[in-house]
């Protein structure tokens, strides 16, 4: 057993040697191009009321609302990444991605028609509300290389808001509906921190990371939001969002 631990301990240096070797050469290259993907959850805070005309039941309903109480969102982000050395502790890191962020929730007051084969008449089923954005984002990131394998990193991110709209879906019933454009805030600027792992495989260098980002600009447009197909409408609010992504990075 203690030729066994005294092995395996060796095995474990000459791996954690050779493994650092491979890292002070992928930061010894000034510059390194690689692709960038990442998935992740949101959410929203800052929320408040907006005075709208409601709908409620049949009928509608003037009244001060939450419009993103209940939702939660799912975010992707897909792009290129580059890694600019400073020198060995200090990286600058940027990059430029197309972003998708997804915020849903089961709708109180919309519903699709479906026949119910088994009692012979139709049912009401819930359908979900989906507010997405559509856009690219450039994050800035500074990264510090805290060991040789190990990094934090922290910076600011453009966004720039492509298109933003509002649909109901059911995927069992294969129901989507376009309830029209959310107008959303064209540019944005968010502050993001994360933190990784670099690894090196087959020559090439893979990384494995957590970032959160939150949004210092309000997601939608500082103008009446309109439901052309219920002819509702409600008053912009402030609110903003957050998201904690999983992130992958490959270089050559």
């Amino acid at each position: 057993m203690k030729k066994f631990a005294l092995a395996a301990l060796a095995a474990l240096a000459m791996g954690t040697s050779v493994s650092a070797q491979s890292i002070e050469d992928f930061y010894a290259q000034p510059v390194r191009i690689g692709v960038h993907s990442a998935i992740g959850v949101s959410g929203t805070y800052g929320n408040e009321k907006a005075l709208g005309n409601y709908r409620e039941g049949s009928g509608y309903k003037e009244d001060y609302r939450d419009p993103f109480e209940g939702y939660f969102g799912l975010n992707a982000s897909f792009g290129g990444i580059a890694l600019v050395r400073i020198n060995n502790l200090i990286t600058f890191a940027p990059g430029a991605n197309l972003f998708i962020k997804d915020y849903f929730k089961e709708s109180e007051v919309w519903g699709i028609e479906v026949w119910d084969d088994y009692y012979n008449t139709y049912t009401t089923e819930p359908v979900d509300e989906n507010m997405m954005i559509i856009g690219l984002s450039v994050p800035l990131m500074v990264r510090v290389n805290v060991a040789p394998q190990l990094y934090v990193e922290a910076g600011a991110q453009l966004n720039l808001n492509l298109m933003g709209s509002f649909t109901l879906d059911n995927s069992e019933y294969d129901y989507s509906e376009d309830l029209g454009d959310w107008k959303v805030e064209t540019f944005g600027l968010a502050v993001n921190a994360g933190a990784g792992i670099t690894i090196p495989y087959n020559g090439h260098f893979m990384e494995f990371g957590l970032r959160f980002s939150l949004d210092l600009t309000r997601m939608e447009a500082d103008e009446l939001i309109l439901n052309p197909a219920n002819e509702s409408y409600r008053y912009p609010v402030e609110t903003k969002g957050w998201h904690i992504q999983f992130v992958y990075n490959f270089f050559m």
